[in-house]
């Protein structure tokens, strides 16, 4: 196996089976035997022959960004524009039903809370 380092921050950016071709100064190629496993929200450095496994770290302007997507993701799984805003529109004649989305919202919120903030 090959892997391509970035000579600056020893950080891994490619790897396969095969040689690669047509690289830059600012990297070096290496072959190893195995890679390790790496999670979403990781990447792996190599240095001095030792894979290191380190954990991205988000700014809190990019967690919040992340939040607020995938709380807008999971209520358009369910619901779409149109539906919620006939839901907040009819929210004093219909409260079952805006008490149900509401319901939804919440609990896709703590969802994406748990998941970003941890």
């Amino acid at each position: 196996m090959y892997i391509v380092v970035l000579k600056d921050n020893n950080r891994v950016i490619k790897q396969g089976y095969t040689a690669f071709k047509g690289l830059s100064d600012n990297v070096v190629q290496i072959e190893v035997e195995s890679i390790p496993k790496v999670n979403k929200g990781q990447y792996l450095t190599y240095k001095d022959g030792e894979f290191t496994v380190n954990e991205i770290k988000y700014t809190e302007i990019e967690k919040k960004q992340a939040y607020e997507k995938m709380v807008e993701s999971l209520v358009r799984g369910k619901y779409s524009v149109a539906d919620e805003l006939a839901i907040l529109r009819q929210r004093n004649t219909k409260i079952e039903e805006f008490n149900t989305y509401f319901t939804f919202v919440e609990n896709a919120k703590q969802i994406a809370k748990s998941k970003i903030y941890g």
